[in-house]
């Protein structure tokens, strides 16, 4: 079972390559290093695909917690490392203990403004007591 854990990390490598290869609005993507980890700050898996946005935001570590009794809650503490203000769309994911991606109407991309310099926490609290993991994407809201 020591190869469970290299699973997601060669998914986001693929996934990555399809976006790169495609030219497409680059996406910032964040994941807890160990999905067991039930610390309050677990360490964050990063994969950064190649764009110049990448660049400006910083994904700083993710808080977690337990609400309503077994919901999961998430912060991601993110920065705007630019000075120039920029809007993002994020969507948080979530996973089972099984690393299936659970798929519910909570998961729409939110709009986010972030001012240059400035660190912004996007928060989202799972619908399922099932919810054992998650992930961030991030990406540049295009310009009207």
């Amino acid at each position: 079972m020591k190869y469970r854990a290299f699973i997601p990390l060669v998914s986001f490598i693929l996934l990555a390559g399809l976006y790169t290869g495609c030219g497409s609005n680059p996406v910032i993507y964040a994941e807890k290093e160990n999905p067991a980890d039930l610390s309050g700050e677990p360490n964050l898996t990063r994969v950064f695909i190649s764009g110049e946005f990448a660049k400006d935001i910083q994904v700083d570590g993710v808080n977690q917690t337990h609400v309503s009794g077994d919901l999961l809650k998430v912060q991601f503490n993110v920065r705007n490392v630019d000075k120039k203000p920029r809007r993002i769309l994020y969507k948080i994911e979530w996973f089972d203990a099984n690393g299936i991606m659970i798929n519910d109407s909570s998961q729409l991309q939110q709009s986010q403004l972030m001012r240059g310099n400035e660190p912004v926490a996007l928060q989202a609290v799972a619908t399922t007591p099932k919810a054992q993991n998650f992930r961030i994407k991030i990406q540049a809201a295009k310009a009207n």
